[in-house]
């Protein structure tokens, strides 16, 4: 059997990406049809992109014509065909005309400022799943309450299980904390202030790492707070494959998400890769963290308004979580765990 991935962009997302590593690792053939490469994207190897930019392609109605005909050309009816959504994918599900069965993938709602466009968008998108017999999503909240979805395949969210080289039994003096994601519209800012106010107002010695990337406004932001702080450092951008080195420098990890409607059901990866690599975890108190992150098993839960971090930053006694304990609360989220449990359960639907 031969996996198509169907995107506008490639890998755009950690879990496309694995699930792509290891269906060649069993012998399957991955096909990913996108427009562009990114330079800090590493294609897995063993899958064989399909690039199909061109002038006309970049626009969403005139891409889905052309993925329309390229699939009915190159491809018999055997493939299991993934579709991330996008505005126009819906021309796809008639493809359903020639027998071709296509599965259409939403990872979450609309995350913009605008509450407005948010909801508007989020309805587009609704009735767009609507037109696919096959659906699979991020979680169930996301299915029910933004998308009120009643037909649908779980396909969540995980990490990669890595090797602990030593378990320690006590935190790091002073105190490492990292932040690792994207800086656009998650308000990383206010995280950077409130740390460097607790560390100043409570004469403490932690340190908090900063790595992400966003738009070039969001980026000078973070530059800019980070480099008055005496407590607080800005690292750039960070490789994936960089990641579980560097997080064995730290002792607990930071999913810093507003909590407004647009993110309260959106479960960040990172927590998953910071679990797994055995730091305990400082999450807002959004719906979707809460449902990761035990308060005081294997990380603390913290309301994000600037008062409240101050407050949390400075009188917590960050009791040590053994390395172990992190692990073992995300165990069955490893992404060769959801392949097997979830993504062979999806494909075996859709050709069934």
């Amino acid at each position: 059997m031969k996996l198509v991935i169907i995107s506008k962009e490639v890998f755009g997302n950690t879990d496309f990406m694995e699930f792509s590593k290891i269906a060649i690792k069993k012998g399957y053939a991955v096909d990913y049809i996108c427009q562009g490469i990114k330079p800090c994207v590493t294609v897995p190897a063993g899958v064989n992109i399909i690039d199909v930019t061109s002038g006309f392609t970049k626009i969403n109605f005139f891409y889905s014509i052309y993925i329309f005909t390229l699939l009915l050309r190159k491809y018999d009816k055997s493939s299991f065909f993934h579709l991330r959504h996008y505005t126009f994918c819906s021309l796809l599900s008639l493809l359903r005309l020639f027998d071709y069965d296509i599965c259409c993938d939403v990872r979450s709602g609309c995350v913009s400022k605008s509450n407005m466009y948010n909801k508007m968008k989020n309805i587009l998108t609704r009735i767009e799943l609507k037109c696919f017999k096959h659906i699979s999503i991020l979680s169930e909240g996301i299915a029910k309450k933004i998308f009120k979805l009643h037909k649908y395949q779980i396909l969540p969210l995980g990490a990669n299980s890595v090797e602990l080289s030593k378990t320690k039994n006590r935190f790091n003096d002073p105190i490492k904390f990292v932040y690792v994601g994207t800086l656009f519209n998650r308000e990383i800012p206010k995280l950077i202030k409130s740390f460097e106010s607790a560390c100043v107002r409570y004469r403490l010695n932690y340190t908090l790492d900063i790595f992400g990337s966003g738009d070039s406004k969001s980026v000078s932001e973070v530059e800019s707070v980070s480099s008055e702080c005496r407590s607080v450092v800005y690292r750039g951008y960070l490789e994936r494959a960089l990641l579980a080195d560097a997080l064995t420098e730290f002792d607990i990890g930071i999913s810093f998400i507003p909590i407004i409607e647009n993110f309260d059901l959106q479960p960040p990866t990172k927590n998953f890769e910071y679990l797994f690599s055995g730091l305990p975890v400082i999450a807002t108190s959004t719906t979707a963290n809460c449902e990761v992150v035990e308060d005081g098993q294997n990380g603390w839960l913290v309301d994000d308004g600037e008062d409240a971090l101050v407050k949390f930053f400075g009188t917590c006694a960050f009791n040590f979580i053994p390395a172990e304990k992190c692990v073992e609360s995300v165990s069955e989220r490893t992404w060769e765990n959801i392949f097997e449990n979830y993504y062979m359960k999806l494909v075996n639907s859709v050709k069934c």
